[in-house]
This record gives C-alpha cells, structure tokens and sequence, in this order.
C-alpha cells in the first residue's frame, strides 16, 4: 500500500474510533431509556361534538399514593395553541384528594390572554391540577406540584366546560406513577420551614445544630425516577403537602434515636411526623 493511502487509512479509523469515544466515552455515554409511568390514564385526541360526552378512565393508586403528570392541547387547527376560552374538567369520583376538580385543562381565571405577537391566546395554559395554577419555584411541595392521589381506587371523567362543537377536541395525555415506583430518595436543605425553596450554600455553611435541642434543619425530600429521553433526572415531591413532613434533629450516640441515619460522632433524626409515608396525618 502506499505511504499516502496508508495515512489516509489511519485517519478514516481515528476519526471512526474518535466518533464511538464522543458517543459512549466519559461525559458522552447514551443516557439509559426513560422509566415507564405506572399507568397511562388518558391518551388521544377527546371530542365533544355535543358537550354532554364524558370519557372515563379506572385508577388505582397504592399505598404510597401516586403523582399524575401530563399533556394538554386544544386541538384546533386555526389557532397555534389554546385560547382564552376553552377549558376541560376531570373529577375523581370518590374523592380522595385535598381538592376538587382533579384537573383543569384550558383556560381558567388565572390564564394569562395575548392579543399581540408572538401569541396569541392563553401563553399558560395547559393542566392545572386542583384548577389552580403552581409554578416552578414551589419546588414540588404543594399538593398540585405535580398533581398527586391518595391511596385507593376510583373513576376520573373529563368533561367539556364549552358546550360542544366541531371544534370542542382535547388533545390529552395524563400518567400515573407510584410512589413505590422511586428509584431513589434525596433531601436538600430549605430556607425554613415555612419556605420550600433551597437554601444558599452560604446559608447551609452558616447554620449549626446542637444535639438533644430543639434545633431542627428543614429539608425537602426529593422522589427520583429515572432519567427522561435527552438524560435529566426526574423528580418528584414527597407527596401531598399532609403526607410527608421536614424536619430534622440531632442526638448523641448515646441516646438510643428513632429511625436513625447515624454519622460520624452524632445520630441524625429525620421527623416525618407519621410512622407511614403514605398516611395524611402528618403536617408539613
């Protein structure tokens, strides 16, 4: 072979083993299939040519309850998204939850309406679990972020609120997963105990905690279920704000703790203010 082939050769299978390094080396590697939801409860195009029509869908939510997580479109082709009008209606027949309805999907009171480019329409609208609006700085800890179902069996039906029509079709996907579908468990430390939010590493530094005091650290617990499709983990809260609690304290080795993370030289108390994760008896 000559001296030119050969070095055109080499550098075809560099840049073919370069190419596989980029995709499974460190820092590349293809991140794993997301984890399937527990049970899909809606999925499809929903129409309503009369407004009376109602679809149904059977849950049964475990022990340790189950979030609820999805999709909504008004499926109009004219308009580029939802409008400041249409809305949908799920209840959870019988009603195990803190609220009622299960869902809004659509316009609702708290919709934000543009008439003006670049929208047009409702610019937050979607699912609004308990119809009422929660944003991404609660930091999941809210009984409607995400949406979130109390242990037992029941019957979710969505409904129209606008009276029918060719143009009346909800565009839905709504997924259930179960608390004991976590893959693991982490906690942060909040402002306090009142305020969700994390709290500054400057703020974390700072703060001190005497043993066998009342000193206790607020943190929030933080459900993980894999990955989704481009590799970010996905978090889930604790549950509804009644069932799972946060605080921590601190005893000594010595004093024989209640479900206790031992360290070096002291014991660690997580209070969750009830012996079942899964029960509403706690306050948080």
């Amino acid at each position: 072979m000559r001296p030119d082939v050969r070095s055109a050769y080499a550098l075809f299978v560099l840049l073919i083993i370069c190419s596989a390094t980029g995709a499974d080396g460190a820092g590349g590697k293809t991140p794993p299939p997301p984890l399937p939801p527990s049970a899909v409860l809606f999925d499809g195009d929903y129409r309503f040519p009369t407004g009376s029509e109602a679809f149904n869908a059977s849950v049964n939510i475990p022990a340790g309850g189950a979030w609820l997580v999805g999709t909504a479109t008004w499926n109009h082709r004219s308009f580029p998204g939802w409008d400041c009008e249409h809305s949908y209606s799920a209840v959870l027949s019988p009603n195990a939850n803190d609220y009622a309805p299960l869902f809004i999907a659509g316009w609702t009171s708290q919709g934000l309406c543009s008439d003006q480019p670049p929208v047009f329409g409702c610019f937050n609208c979607g699912i609004d679990w308990g119809g009422v609006k929660a944003y991404p700085g609660l930091y999941m800890t809210t009984n409607n972020t995400p949406g979130f179902m109390s242990p037992g069996t029941g019957i979710v039906a969505i409904r129209s609120n606008n009276g029918g029509g060719q143009a009346d079709v909800l565009t839905l996907n709504v997924q259930q997963v179960n608390r004991d579908a976590m893959s693991n468990l982490t906690m942060f430390q909040s402002v306090s105990e009142n305020d969700p939010t994390p709290a500054s590493d400057t703020d974390v530094k700072a703060r001190t905690f005497i043993a066998d005091t009342l000193d206790r650290v607020p943190v929030v617990p933080v459900f993980h279920h894999g990955t989704d499709a481009s590799g970010a983990d996905v978090q889930f809260s604790g549950g509804t704000r009644r069932s799972i609690c946060g605080d921590m304290g601190w005893r000594r080795d010595d004093v024989e703790p209640r479900d206790p993370v031992r360290t070096a030289g002291a014991t660690r108390e997580y209070d969750s203010c009830s012996t079942d994760p899964g029960s509403e008896d706690g306050q948080s």
